[in-house]
C-alpha cells in the first residue's frame, strides 16, 4: 500500500529539483504555510520559492506521521518506507538533475535513510536519486534521537 504523496507545485521544466519534506504530525502543504496568516496570497511560502527560482521543480512529499507513526505500531519501518519514496521518485524522474532536500523534523530522518538506501542499492535508478542530492536543509531534525521517541519507547511494552 502506497500511502504517501508526492506533488510538483511549479512548472514541473526546471533544470533542478527541490523537495520538501514535511515532519512529524505535518502535513505536506500546512508544514509549509504561514500559521494564522490569511489563506490568500503569500500564505503557503512555497509559491515565492517558484517566482524566484524559476529553474526549479518544486515537490511536496508527503506520508503519514501521526504521533505513533505508522513503524513503530509494525505497518512499515523507516527503512521500507525509503524504499517505497525511492521508487517513487525515481518514476519521476527524480534523479536525472541536480537535487535539493528541504526537510523538517521527522522528515529529516527520512532524507538521510533515503539517501543511505539509496547509495547502498542496486538498483540504479535508486542510486542516481541519492547521487544526484547535492544540497539537504535540516529544519529542527532529531538527529541524536528525540525526547518524543524515548516517551513512545517507554510506553510501549
Amino acid at each position: 500500500m502506497v500511502d504517501f504523496s508526492f506533488e510538483c507545485i511549479s512548472g514541473g521544466q526546471g533544470k533542478f529539483d527541490v523537495i520538501f519534506i514535511h515532519g512529524l504530525n505535518g502535513d505536506p502543504r500546512a508544514t509549509w504555510t504561514a500559521e494564522g496568516a490569511d489563506q490568500g496570497a503569500n500564505a503557503f511560502w512555497l509559491d515565492w520559492i517558484c517566482v524566484d527560482l524559476a529553474d526549479a521543480n518544486v515537490y511536496l512529499l508527503g506520508y503519514p506521521t501521526d504521533i505513533i507513526a505508522p513503524w513503530l505500531r509494525g505497518e512499515m519501518s523507516l527503512y521500507e518506507r525509503s524504499k517505497a519514496v525511492l521508487e517513487h521518485l525515481s518514476s519521476f524522474g527524480i534523479g536525472s538533475r541536480p537535487t535539493a532536500i528541504v526537510a523538517h523534523s521527522l522528515g529529516g530522518l527520512l532524507a538521510k535513510q533515503l539517501l543511505r538506501t539509496g547509495i547502498d542499492a542496486s538498483d540504479e535508478a535508486w542510486k542516481a536519486v541519492a547521487r544526484s542530492v547535492k544540497l539537504i536543509c535540516f529544519l529542527a531534525t532529531p538527529h541524536s534521537g528525540s525526547t518524543v521517541a524515548s516517551a513512545v519507547k517507554l510506553a510501549t511494552p
